[in-house]
């Protein structure tokens, strides 16, 4: 399994925990090229023969596409099925809890509002705070993002990029960080109450063009510092 990696996840952790609890404007990481280049290559291949259960949004807050269910990790193309296995191996979960100091967090297999994301041109997803329990379960709390960016030669001019803010946009927030949606690029970060995150400006990209990404969140029988049961929460 670890040979997907390109670094020892152990070592790794140890590396870059500090960074990620001293980061603003909630504790996040930004890992570039973490994944082996080939498997991921080929996995964004392989994307257009995916077979799952697929989901639209187009309302004012998100316009944007996604690929959900076990199927990615039970029968889909080889590349994609490795990926997802991956996210949801317990090396790299043990390599999210080392890091968040959350000793039992684990993996959804469903990848429910995870998966495969494709945001189209003219695409968005406005500023927000994740669910807090999900509605499938809930006696476990949602603490954890990962998101692996899919995109080759992304233009900077056309957006899409994560951003990550202080406050929510209706209390006068700013963005505080922004994360380039680049091939082999690696966002992570806590699901709290005042984890404001999206990508908010319709995307300029050319119309054969996406932005495509991986999404795989992380769970645990305990809350972060947001106590109350909400659903996700747009500015």
């Amino acid at each position: 399994m670890d040979s997907i990696f390109n670094y020892d996840l152990v070592k790794l952790a140890k590396d870059i925990k500090q960074e990620f609890i001293s980061n603003e404007p909630f504790p996040y990481l930004e890992i570039k090229n973490l994944f082996n280049e080939d498997v991921l290559s080929q996995a964004v291949e392989e994307i257009k023969d995916t077979q799952a259960k697929s989901r639209q949004y187009r309302d004012k807050n998100q316009i944007k596409d996604l690929v959900e269910g076990r199927v990615l990790i039970q029968s889909s193309p080889e590349n994609i099925r490795k990926v997802f296995t991956a996210l949801n191996s317990d090396y790299f979960t043990t390599f999210l809890r080392d890091i968040t100091d959350i000793p039992d967090l684990f993996p959804d297999d469903t990848f429910r509002g995870g998966g495969i994301h494709h945001i189209p041109q003219g695409g968005k997803l406005g500023i927000h705070i994740d669910f807090s329990r999900p509605s499938w379960d809930n006696s476990v709390y949602r603490r954890a993002n990962v998101l692996l960016y899919l995109n080759r030669d992304w233009q900077e001019e056309w957006g899409g990029h994560l951003e990550l803010w202080d406050k929510s946009v209706r209390s006068g927030g700013q963005c505080i960080k922004k994360i380039s949606p680049e091939f082999n690029t690696l966002a992570l970060f806590g699901t709290q109450k005042a984890s404001w995150h999206g990508h908010p400006t319709p995307l300029q990209c050319p119309k054969d063009r996406a932005r495509q990404s991986f999404a795989a969140y992380y769970y645990s029988k305990h809350p972060s510092d947001d106590l109350q049961e909400h659903s996700t929460v747009f500015n």
